[in-house]
């Protein structure tokens, strides 16, 4: 059934139901009751297409944002600025030193602490001007532009080292 008609049925049913309701102070005209009902479902309606509309924004806003590539990173890597171990899996911040090529890579936390406060989001990142310095690393002391950010999932070498084994392996074998 479309859903022109399956509202049109709704819309019919809540008609019925507020024309069978006692109002106090007497009852209303029946043409006060009908249109009542008709603007119950007109604001109704408007709450359900704005809740889709929402909806769809944050969910294009999502699609907006680029993949997120693997990258396969050496076992003792630490993070730079907190030097604890990058975990494996989550999403990092892989940022690039314009001048010398330098890869750092800062989990969420680390990230968000050295970024300015009017970008508070990926997508604001994503917007931003990509000429414009974002903060300073705190290592080589260099700016650090949008363009020399990316978002990357983090595995560490020695899992893709025991994968191609494992995959060499089972090749023997058969």
């Amino acid at each position: 059934m479309p859903r022109c008609e399956i509202l049109w049925l709704k819309a019919q049913h809540y008609v019925k139901i507020f024309l069978y309701i006692k109002m106090p102070f007497g009852a209303p005209l029946e043409a006060d009751r009908v249109a009542t009902a008709r603007k119950m479902l007109k604001d109704d309606l408007k709450r359900k297409i704005r809740a889709a509309k929402k909806r769809y924004q944050a969910i294009n806003r999502l699609k907006a944002l680029p993949v997120i590539r693997n990258v396969y990173i050496r076992n003792n890597y630490v993070n730079p600025v907190t030097l604890n171990k990058i975990p494996s899996g989550p999403t990092v911040y892989h940022v690039k030193d314009s001048r010398t090529g330098r890869i750092d890579y800062y989990d969420k936390a680390t990230f968000w602490r050295l970024m300015p406060k009017n970008i508070k989001n990926n997508y604001n990142l994503l917007m931003a001007s990509p000429q414009r310095p974002l903060f300073k690393n705190p290592l080589t002391r260099t700016n650090v532009k949008t363009r020399n950010i990316q978002r990357v999932r983090v595995k560490h070498a020695a899992a893709k080292i025991k994968k191609a084994i494992k995959k060499h392996i089972s090749r023997k074998s058969r």
